[in-house]
């Protein structure tokens, strides 16, 4: 922490740009944290779904469904892709046990 000397007239005005600074260096950071999830379970979801053709495992994306100053999420999803639409395609239903 760096030492500052402020006059007791600027105290509340210092502390609140002081916080002000805090939470957006706190938001960066869950805001980091959140995309590097998303990014991690795409990852793994691509590596972990079936490679029938290798349709579905490329359709796993993410986008942010959420990105304000007291909430963030992210949503990873197949887009189209389902297990009705694998098993419409005939695909075996060995590749959606779990294993």
């Amino acid at each position: 922490m760096r030492d500052v000397r402020i006059r007791p007239e600027q105290l509340a005005d210092t502390i609140k740009k002081e916080l002000d600074d805090l939470a957006e260096d706190t938001t960066d950071t869950v805001k980091k944290a959140v995309q590097e999830a998303a990014d991690t379970a795409v990852k793994d979801l691509k590596a972990a779904s079936p490679r029938h053709t290798g349709k579905y495992a490329k359709s796993w994306t993410q986008k942010k469904v959420k990105d304000n100053s007291s909430e963030i999420s992210a949503d990873a999803s197949s887009g189209k892709w389902s297990r009705e639409t694998w098993r419409r395609q005939g695909c075996r239903q060995s590749a959606y046990q779990a294993g």
